[in-house]
């Protein structure tokens, strides 16, 4: 019985890590929504200078002058 428990904990904590339901696109949109990047680049940028790169349990985009990090909750 200990060992599902460990198989389950670990299945979703490796799910949580992946987080595919957070994709480029999601997390670009995401970024390009909020306030403070309306408020950095008020003109908006190309989407070639907005680059997502993955890491455990976050998505990073960033641009050539700052970065967010977008969660596996999407926040």
């Amino acid at each position: 019985m200990k060992k599902i428990y460990i198989v389950i904990t670990v299945a979703i904590i490796a799910l949580l890590m992946w987080a595919p339901w957070i994709t480029s696109d999601y997390a670009k949109k995401k970024v390009i929504s909020s306030a403070d990047f309306i408020a950095t680049h008020p003109e908006g940028l190309p989407e070639t200078e907005i680059h997502v790169t993955w890491l455990p349990f976050f998505r990073m985009v960033t641009t050539y002058e700052k970065g967010w990090f977008i969660s596996f909750l999407g926040i």
